[in-house]
């Protein structure tokens, strides 16, 4: 037991741990996220090209939101940041030298146990939603891998209340603020 507490520890030590609880527009914006890079990982967006991982993107399927949009909001917001941090991007995935993959899921889909087991990372967000017909606990991991080493070297988690309700362009928007708080340790041009 005491090995488990102190390799999540020096886990922790290793990445970043962050809670928001903001309102915005009356809406509940409660996050909590981690991150965690490689050890002694150098990476230069400059030299970087980054593309998905083949077979690497899911959504979980469920019936409180279209799987469709939510996979356009995520994959949308992890480009554009990408970008942001001066990385090039190839959706065709010839030759990258970094591959993204994601998981969004409800927690009705995917349990906070099946994330730590899967992933090794866990936010921690552990509210109850404060009006269940309007909000649902979800996850969203992101992991980025080198792809000449064969593994991850930054990944990135982030649980709050989905707002089931807001439509397409609201959450795109929401989706790609989070991901700017949850990417803010990732390697980039600032």
């Amino acid at each position: 037991m005491r090995r488990i507490i102190f390799c999540l520890l020096a886990g922790v030590m290793l990445g970043a741990c962050q809670s928001t609880d903001k309102d915005n527009n009356g809406d509940i914006q409660r996050v909590a996220m981690v991150s965690v890079l490689k050890e002694n990982y150098l990476m230069s967006a400059s030299r970087n090209v980054v593309g998905w991982k083949p077979g690497g993107l899911h959504v979980e399927p469920g019936d409180k939101f279209n799987v469709n949009d939510m996979t356009l909001a995520i994959e949308s917001a992890i480009k554009e940041i990408l970008l942001e941090k001066g990385y090039r991007f190839d959706d065709t995935a010839n030759n990258p030298h970094l591959q993204v993959s994601y998981l969004a899921a409800l927690e009705e889909e995917v349990s906070d146990e099946e994330i730590v087991r899967r992933f090794g990372i866990m936010p921690g967000f552990n509210r109850q939603s404060p009006d269940a017909s309007r909000f649902q606990k979800g996850t969203i991991v992101i992991d980025i891998m080198d792809v000449e080493i064969g593994k991850s070297v930054w990944r990135g988690a982030v649980q709050g209340f989905a707002a089931l309700e807001k439509s397409q362009d609201e959450r795109k928007k929401r989706v790609k603020s989070i991901f700017q708080e949850l990417m803010l340790q990732f390697p980039g041009k600032v």
